[in-house]
């Protein structure tokens, strides 16, 4: 567990300086990816527990503190994200890339949605409608894919490594 968790902090780092460097520079028609939002969903999803909380809050506030939102609106949204992929993953997970992908992408969509409601509520930048078609709809699309990817490329170095003894050694020597 210990490995998984040092390269999941490694990738917190990584996805806050892609998020700094990067998103302003990929931006498609306005809308910047939320590298924070995918990457913590897809920790949430492949390192549960409280790693996945501790990276959450971490970028979260990291993100708010860097004048992408709200202070403290982000880690809110993070935390109750990470604990609810965490128990549908528990409910309806059953190992295939299908499901996990499917229950990342509700869940980035919801992260948006909830993020553009705090918006709305704690500042008087955009009114509901600006919110959600403008920022929660493009960007909940565009951070869609980018968690799908993301969680493609991460989940076998999340993976447990095989034991010894485990699935697909018999413990048969031939000579």
């Amino acid at each position: 567990m210990g490995g998984r968790v040092g390269i999941a902090a490694i990738g917190a780092l990584l996805a806050l300086v892609l998020q700094v460097v990067l998103a302003p520079n990929i931006a498609i028609m306005g809308t910047m990816p939320h590298f924070v939002i995918a990457y913590t969903m897809v920790v949430s999803l492949l390192v549960p527990g409280t790693p996945a909380y501790v990276v959450a809050f971490c970028l979260g506030m990291a993100s708010d503190l860097l004048g992408y939102g709200p202070v403290g609106a982000l880690p809110f949204i993070l935390l109750i994200m990470a604990f609810a992929i965490g128990r549908a993953e528990s409910a309806f997970g059953n190992g295939t890339v299908f499901v996990s992908c499917s229950i990342l992408v509700v869940f980035v969509i919801l992260a948006h949605f909830l993020h553009a409601a705090f918006m709305v509520a704690m500042t008087s930048t955009y009114s509901a409608s600006e919110a959600f078609l403008l920022i929660a709809i493009p960007q909940s699309l565009y951070d869609s894919v980018l968690a799908v990817i993301m969680y493609i490329a991460l989940r076998r170095m999340f993976s447990p490594s095989p034991s010894p003894g485990g699935i697909g050694s018999s413990g048969l020597r031939l000579r």
